[in-house]
């Protein structure tokens, strides 16, 4: 007897994708700076209301008090980043950190919509891999080739961050 398939039987479903688009935007949010995945995650949680992290262990990304701790490791990020002896992001502990704080914003979207948080956090956790790399090469490149100053490639990526970001409150 030959079994025929369903069209679901390869295909994720639009809550599945929704899944994986988030966690990919919040990991590569998270590589271009690395407090920028948790301090996202918050902000939509307060933005939204969003209860479904309530009971978890990732519900500290649902308090105030959180959010704005949050917020203000982002602006002191923003600030150490322009400055001459900033870690460079690809070097290990800086790498293992970003990686990190996109792989928990990963698992904690998966949480939020009854996901698998392992498969949330390898997403966010490659997605700022990959971003990390790429975020380093693309800024060194455009600095070398265009002769930019390095502040200017830096507030550049930082705009880029703040867009993923609101896409992702936002949406």
């Amino acid at each position: 007897m030959k079994k025929t398939l369903k069209n679901t039987d390869f295909t994720p479903s639009f809550r599945q994708q929704d899944l994986v688009t988030r966690a990919f935007l919040l990991g590569t949010a998270s590589g271009l700076r690395s407090t920028f995945a948790p301090t996202i995650l918050s902000v939509r949680n307060q933005y939204r209301n969003d209860r479904r992290l309530e009971g978890t262990a990732f519900a500290p990304f649902a308090s105030p008090n959180v959010a704005t701790l949050l917020k203000i490791m982002a602006v002191g990020e923003f600030i150490v980043d322009k400055l001459p002896k900033a870690p460079n992001r690809i070097a290990p502990l800086p790498l293992a950190v970003r990686v990190t704080m996109g792989a928990l914003a990963g698992s904690a979207v998966f949480e939020a919509g009854r996901g698998s948080k392992l498969t949330g956090a390898l997403i966010g956790g490659f997605a700022t891999l990959t971003a990390s790399y790429i975020g380093f090469y693309v800024r060194r490149g455009i600095k070398d080739r265009f002769g930019l100053p390095d502040m200017v490639v830096a507030l550049v990526e930082d705009a880029v961050g703040v867009v993923i970001g609101r896409q992702i409150v936002q949406n």
